[in-house]
C-alpha cells in the first residue's frame, strides 16, 4: 500500500527505518506571509537539510513531521528539504492543543464563542488528506490532534474532529498527551466510542512514563506507543533520562510489545523563536540522530534483540503510515 509524503506516494516497503514524530521547522503562524523577508528560507533549508542528511547516513530513510497547521507547518520548506535529501518525509494535519486555533473554527457567532466545531475541523482535516494541503496537491499522511494536561471539553472536540476525519480517509492518528496524567486512556476512551479502531492510533508521548501498567494498558487496547522524546532531558525539569527511557522500552519489548512501539525524539530541528545555541547548550541530543545513533546501541545493550528493533523502526511505522492494522 502507498503512503503519502511531501514528494509524492511512496512505497511501503521503501519506507525503511522511521522516525515517527519530530517537528523540523516551527514557524510563527501567519508571520512570513506578511513580513516575507523576515526570514531566510534558503538558510533554514540548507541548516535543515544537514540535519536531515546527517540521520539519512546513519540509516533513517523517512521522517514523520508532525507539525500542524496551528504550530507553523510549512510544505515549501519541508519539500525543498525533500528533494535535497531523497529522504521521504511524512506531512500532518491536524491540530495542538497548546496552539491557538483561527476564529474561524471556534464557532464565534457575534460576541459568543460556541467552541470549537469539531464537524468544521474535521472537512479541512479530510481536505488535507484527500485534496492536498496549503492549496497545493501534496497530501497529508497522518492526522495529529493532543491533550494535556487533561482532556477537556475542548480537547475534546479536537480529539472527535481526528477521529471524524480518520473514519472518512483511513488516516492514522497521533497524539499529543500528558503521559503524567495518563491522558492516553482517555484519549483512547474518546476515540473508540467516536468509532475508531485504535489499531490505528498511536498514543504519543508514552516515553514519558515509567508506569507499565498504564503503558501496557493503551497496548492491550490496540493503540501504538510513541517512545518519542529521546534526548529531551531537561536540567532542573522532571524528564526522564535515556537511560529510564531505554530500560522502559526495553522491560516492554521483554514483556512481548515490540509490536506495539514507534520510536523517535519529538525534536524540533529549525525554530524562530528557540535559537540554535539553546539547543545545543540545554538539549544537545534532543536531534534526528539521537535514535539511529544512541539509543539503537544502547537498546542493543539492554538486551533487545535485532528482530524487534527492526520491528519498532521498521515494520510498525510502514504498517501505521499505510493504514493496515497493526496487531492487537
Amino acid at each position: 500500500m502507498s503512503i503519502h509524503t511531501v514528494s509524492g506516494t511512496a512505497e511501503e516497503a521503501s519506507i525503511g527505518f522511521t522516525l515517527m514524530h519530530e517537528h523540523l521547522f516551527m514557524l510563527s503562524v501567519g508571520m512570513y506571509e506578511r513580513w516575507p523577508h523576515l526570514l531566510d528560507r534558503d538558510a533554514a533549508v540548507a541548516a535543515v537539510a544537514a540535519k536531515v542528511s546527517r540521520a539519512k547516513s546513519l540509516g533513517v530513510k523517512t521522517i514523520v513531521d508532525m507539525t500542524t497547521p496551528n504550530m507553523g507547518r510549512d510544505l515549501s520548506l519541508l519539500t525543498e528539504v525533500a528533494r535535497l535529501t531523497d529522504v521521504n518525509i511524512v506531512a500532518a494535519t491536524g491540530a495542538h492543543p497548546h496552539e491557538p486555533l483561527p476564529l474561524y473554527l471556534q464557532g464565534v457567532v457575534g460576541d459568543a464563542a460556541d467552541g470549537i466545531d469539531p464537524d468544521r475541523l474535521a472537512d479541512l482535516f479530510v481536505h488535507d488528506i484527500e485534496v492536498g494541503m496549503d492549496g497545493t496537491e501534496i497530501k497529508a499522511g497522518i492526522i495529529k490532534t493532543g491533550s494535556d494536561p487533561v482532556v477537556d471539553e475542548n480537547n475534546t472536540r479536537l480529539l472527535l474532529a481526528a477521529a471524524r476525519a480518520h473514519l472518512r480517509t483511513g488516516a492514522p492518528i497521533c497524539t499529543h498527551t500528558h503521559a503524567g496524567n495518563q491522558v492516553g486512556l482517555q484519549q483512547q476512551d474518546v476515540f473508540a466510542n467516536a468509532g475508531v479502531d485504535l489499531r490505528h492510533v498511536i498514543i504519543g508521548h508514552c516515553g514519558d512514563s515509567t508506569d507499565l501498567s498504564y503503558l501496557t494498558a493503551l497496548a492491550d487496547r490496540g493503540s501504538y506507543l510513541g517512545m518519542d522524546r529521546f534526548g529531551y532531558t531537561m536540567p532542573g525539569r522532571a524528564t526522564l533520562t535515556t537511560s529510564q527511557r531505554v530500560e522502559v522500552v526495553a522491560e516492554l519489548c521483554r514483556l512481548g510489545y515490540a509490536s506495539k512501539m514507534v520510536l523517535s525524539s519529538d525534536s524540533v530541528t529549525w525554530s524562530d523563536v528557540i535559537s540554535g545555541d539553546y539547543f545545543a547548550e540545554h538539549l544537545p541530543d534532543w536531534n534526528l540522530a539521537y535514535v539511529p545513533n544512541t539509543v539503537i546501541d544502547h537498546l542493543k545493550e539492554a538486551g533487545i534483540s535485532d528482530h524487534d528493533l527492526y520491528q519498532m523502526t521498521h515494520v510498525n511505522p510502514a504498517t501505521v503510515l499505510s493504514g493496515r492494522r497493526g496487531g492487537s
